[in-house]
């Protein structure tokens, strides 16, 4: 098959792969290996690049696949890069950046794409040809140019265009076929952000990947701005952690049948709780969880840290509304700098606008108990993340017409047999700290994919529905306890070294 004559080719021909590329040859894939991802080449790049696969048994039905596919294509191909070039930028800018870059005795190139199904046309520009990103910065800040021209640019590597071909990739596979896996998918986080690893180790859980996505992201150092919350639904273990908006959502369950997964958009399933008033049995709906309210008729029920953090960093919405501690044992009181103390870990507190403000406050008054189950009735093994884009939807491919770019990637698909796969695409490592993978300042450990490369992956492993979960720095496999991805962090304060990002939620297989 195509596979197996593109490995004898890949041996046939290592010696002198790795005299140009330094790439080490290794066995063809066995037989085991076969069954678990299909036989036909990965389809990243072009036909044919040197491909290699390592399978691990982790529990019976779950198998884990480390596959790594081209080269590292050597020369300089570090340039000094302008930014997107478009219809609304004007042709004066693009006459600019080329005769700066050629004042400075640069080599000019222009890379023209265009967005899937006729979307946007653009192009980039390009300049010199550098060994190593260091050489292309020290050209770059010399640049005797306007300013504002200047802050545009930057120093990529040419693996980094979404034309490159040659990879190299590094891909992670787990495989989970429900009719043999007795264990258990589920949603897990801790009290604030962490990392994945952290999480996987707390779960004691063999494998792990980072998941849904979300906002408030906090650099290391830098005082955050924003709310740390799911971007959309998020349900941790039959408990709703984030409330629902129109975006799609992966959802995974664990019943007597085995492990479920499956794709929505929109939302469909299961409504947001209920604040029921005991004596009376009247009932409200809520219209948020773990977020400020946006005005109007608002009822916004937030976990303490959550809201702690709140107060520190949107104080002016959190004064806007009435704040009211929710005891575990239902009763209300009112949250006001000179009443506050300390909330417990079990806790809620509700944020009040509009209608609810008074009704509320009359709660309070009356003494009256209320009663609030963040839980979802008779599913408490339902998890849920929010992701983006749909990449396959009953069997179909779904397009977009969005600018593509390489990045790491994170994704999770679903056979038409109930087969689960959760894969990890390494991206960004153009530059890539010390490490048995990088042999010097100019390696390229792994260049990531663009969206429209990993929906060809999903296909290629047959699944029916797919979708994209939370990547680029986010972007995190944990097997059995070790960190088998190569997570970065852009913002990283000690240096060039391979870290985890600080995440809220990661997918657990749990015994």
């Amino acid at each position: 098959m195509l596979l197996k004559k593109s490995l004898r080719y890949f041996v046939k021909l290592s010696p002198l792969l790795a005299a140009l590329f330094g790439v080490v040859a290794t066995a063809p894939l066995s037989t085991a290996m076969d069954r678990v991802l299909p036989e036909a080449e990965l389809p990243l790049g072009r036909v044919e690049l040197p491909e290699t696969r390592t399978a691990k048994f982790i529990r019976p039905g779950v198998t884990y696949v480390h596959v790594q596919r081209g080269y590292h294509l050597p020369g300089n191909h570090w340039v000094i890069a302008s930014g997107v070039l478009n219809a609304e930028i004007s042709e004066e800018t693009a006459t600019a950046l080329r005769a700066c870059f050629e004042s400075a005795g640069l080599d000019v190139r222009e890379d023209r794409f265009q967005a899937p199904l006729g979307g946007q046309q653009y192009s980039i520009l390009s300049a010199g040809e550098f060994a190593t990103k260091a050489e292309a910065i020290e050209v770059l800040v010399q640049l005797d140019c306007d300013e504002e021209l200047r802050a545009g640019l930057q120093a990529r590597h040419r693996a980094s265009f979404v034309s490159w071909a040659n990879g190299p990739w590094n891909m992670n596979v787990v495989v989970i076929d429900p009719a043999q896996f007795h264990g258990k998918l589920v949603s897990a986080r801790e009290r604030g952000v962490t990392v994945t690893s952290e999480i996987a180790r707390a779960h004691n859980a063999p494998v792990a990947i980072n998941a849904g996505f979300f906002h408030g992201y906090m650099r290391p150092g830098v005082v955050p701005n924003q709310l740390p919350s799911s971007s959309g639904t998020s349900i941790v273990r039959g408990e709703w952690y984030n409330e629902p908006d129109d975006g799609p959502v992966f959802f995974v369950e664990n019943t007597e049948e085995g492990v479920k997964a499956w794709v929505e958009q929109p939302h469909l399933s299961p409504p947001l709780p209920t604040l029921k008033w005991v004596s009376s049995g009247k009932t409200a709906q809520l219209t948020g969880i773990n977020r400020m309210p946006r005005g109007g008729d608002d009822l916004v029920a937030l976990r303490p840290e959550i809201y702690e953090y709140a107060e520190r960093v949107d104080s002016g919405a959190a004064a806007a509304a009435l704040a009211v501690r929710l005891s575990k044992v239902g009763l209300l009181s009112l949250i006001t700098p000179s009443t506050a103390r300390p909330l417990a870990d079990d806790d809620l507190v509700l944020l009040a606008t509009g209608k609810w403000r008074a009704k509320l406050a009359a709660t309070v008054a009356a003494r009256e108990r209320v009663a609030l189950d963040l839980r979802v009735p008779g599913r408490p093994e339902l998890s849920a993340f929010r992701g983006v884009p749909i990449l396959i939807k009953d069997g179909e491919p779904v397009w977009a017409d969005r600018r593509e770019s390489r990045t790491s990637r994170t994704a999770a698909g679903i056979a038409a047999d109930g087969k689960i796969y959760l894969i990890t695409i390494d991206g960004d490592q153009y530059a890539p700290p010390t490490s048995p993978a990088a042999s010097a300042e100019g390696g390229v450990v792994s260049v990531g994919a663009k969206i429209s490369e990993v929906r060809d992956v999903m296909r290629w492993l047959g699944v029916e529905n797919a979708i994209n979960l939370d990547g680029g720095g986010s972007t995190v496999m944990v097997i059995d306890g070790e960190v088998v991805s190569s997570p970065y962090e852009r913002f990283a304060t000690d240096g060039n070294h391979l870290i985890e990002r600080r995440i809220l939620d990661a997918l657990l297989l749990i015994d």
